[in-house]
């Protein structure tokens, strides 16, 4: 029996990494720009918030320069947004794999998260290590935990992507509800500020935004000189279990109605397309 179970297990780890690299060869072979806007939009933003901190005097606290601070946040913060349009598109999953009935919407999905998540980690980390030789900040204070804190991120986001691509299979127009509310968060959920920094009267609401939990975490584990005072390991990764075992048994539930509208991603679709809604 548990040679049958490992030998299934490899066979699905196996099917993942191919659909993994079937998903990057589709990605790196697109003739549009898209992996270079999204760069270049997620610079955007990052300097967009560093002038609104400038602007409006806003101190760094507990010895965290400014740069770090909201790099380290925003590119957790991105890992979320964007994996969760990627996973969201229900309908384009099945589209390259039609003829092959063993590979499954949810392989497709799984390997396009995982894509860009690691993706995004790569990118993440030779810029902390660059703040650190440019003296612009210390080292980070547990690696492991800042690596641990984007994979957690980047499987929430997988999470929400299909419960939202199951909304999206009902309601189209929810799409652009979702892009408004993800850039709502973006600026209430700690990215440019600290608890200590919050208002007293938002508090009793931002202590249950799970995103404000993984900032806070993500600062004490990127600054020694920070300890979070409310952002709890426990809320997050509960909330990150509920939130897949939630969205898989949506994704089942909606399979069917998703092949059976399934749309071909074009050669001049982008792969970062949905992530820019």
């Amino acid at each position: 029996m548990d040679h049958v179970f490992t030998t299934a297990l490899r066979n699905q780890w196996r099917s993942l990494l191919a659909m993994v690299m079937a998903e990057y060869a589709g990605r790196v072979s697109k003739r549009s720009l898209g992996i270079l806007e999204e760069l270049f939009s997620l610079g955007v933003m990052g300097g967009s918030m560093l002038l609104v901190r400038r602007m409006t005097g806003a101190p760094t606290h507990h010895g965290m320069p400014i740069v770090p601070f909201l790099i380290s946040g925003l590119v957790l913060f991105w890992v979320m947004r964007t994996t969760l349009f990627r996973v969201a598109a229900l309908k384009n999953a099945k589209a390259a794999f039609k003829i092959n009935p063993r590979v499954t919407a949810l392989d497709v999905l799984a390997a396009r998260a995982l894509l860009n998540v690691t993706f995004y980690i790569c990118i993440a980390f030779p810029f902390f290590t660059l703040f650190y030789f440019l003296d612009w900040s210390p080292f980070m204070n547990s690696p492991g935990q800042v690596l641990f804190l984007m994979l957690l991120m980047g499987l929430w986001g997988f999470s929400l992507g299909l419960c939202f691509g199951a909304l999206f299979l009902y309601v189209p127009s929810m799409r652009m509800v979702a892009s408004g509310l993800m850039m709502v968060l973006m600026w209430t959920s700690g990215i440019m500020f600290l608890w200590p920094e919050a208002p007293y009267m938002l508090r009793g609401i931002l202590i249950y935004n799970p995103i404000f939990h993984f900032m806070e975490l993500m600062r004490t584990a990127y600054f020694s000189t920070y300890l979070t005072p409310m952002g709890s390991w426990r809320y997050i990764i509960t909330t990150v279990m509920v939130t897949l075992a939630l969205g898989l048994m949506l994704e089942r539930v909606t399979r069917r109605r998703a092949e059976s509208g399934v749309q071909r991603q074009g050669a001049d679709d982008d792969t970062f397309d949905e992530a820019m809604v």
